[in-house]
């Protein structure tokens, strides 16, 4: 690896891990306020929701990498395990919300686009407001 692709590599890294904190911290924040507006099981769902969305990122950022090193047909299938596997851990907390009334549907499904949210602030509003940060 070149020191080139090294700092690639970190800056990728921080870019995660910086998009995932605000993520994560905002709807921990809008839990918080919903929590204290009484709507707890709703709370509890976009936090829930919020933390398997982190999770998500997580998995996949560790994955992708990994995909690098196979031949075409190899990649698209370990691409696509990959992705049945993202997507059964992102049913999981739908189904103890639909199974329960400790955690509200609508509030996890709106934690799950916690990081897709994150990504998307940073990367058209942030860029577009403040393009020298």
């Amino acid at each position: 690896m070149s020191a080139t692709e090294a700092l690639d590599t970190t800056a990728l890294v921080r870019f995660q891990r910086r998009v995932t904190r605000r993520a994560f911290g905002l709807f921990v924040v809008a839990g918080l306020v919903l929590f204290a507006m009484g709507y707890r099981p709703m709370a509890r769902g976009v936090v829930l929701g919020a933390l398997f969305s982190v999770l998500n990122f997580a998995l996949m950022a560790r994955l992708l990498p990994l995909q690098v090193g196979y031949k075409r047909r190899g990649a698209s299938v370990f691409a696509g395990f990959s992705m049945l596997a993202r997507m059964a851990l992102m049913a999981v907390p739908l189904i103890v919300a639909f199974k329960g009334a400790t955690f509200h549907w609508i509030g996890v499904a709106a934690g799950l686009f916690a990081v897709p949210a994150g990504v998307f602030v940073d990367q058209w509003i942030s860029r577009r407001l403040f393009p020298q940060s």
